[in-house]
C-alpha cells in the first residue's frame, strides 16, 4: 500500500516537473529569453507549485531538476 502511495506521489512530481519545463519553453517562445526565476512562470502554470525544490539556471534556461 505504501509503495502505491509513493508511486502516485512520484507521478505527481513528474507531472509538475513536466509543467515547469513546458512553461519555460513557452516563456522563451513568447519573450525570446529565459525567465530570471521560476516565479515568473506562475501566470503560465496557474498553480501553487513550490518552485524552491527545483534547480534552475536562468542564464541558459536549463530545465529544472528536483533538488
Amino acid at each position: 500500500m505504501i509503495n502505491s502511495y509513493q508511486k502516485g506521489k512520484q507521478a505527481g512530481e513528474d507531472g509538475n516537473l513536466d509543467a515547469v519545463r513546458k512553461a519555460i519553453q513557452a516563456y522563451h517562445a513568447t519573450y525570446d529569453k529565459y525567465p530570471l526565476n521560476l516565479e515568473e512562470l506562475k501566470p503560465l502554470i496557474n498553480s501553487e507549485l513550490d518552485f524552491s525544490k527545483y534547480d534552475y539556471h536562468p542564464e541558459n534556461g536549463t530545465y529544472p531538476k528536483v533538488n
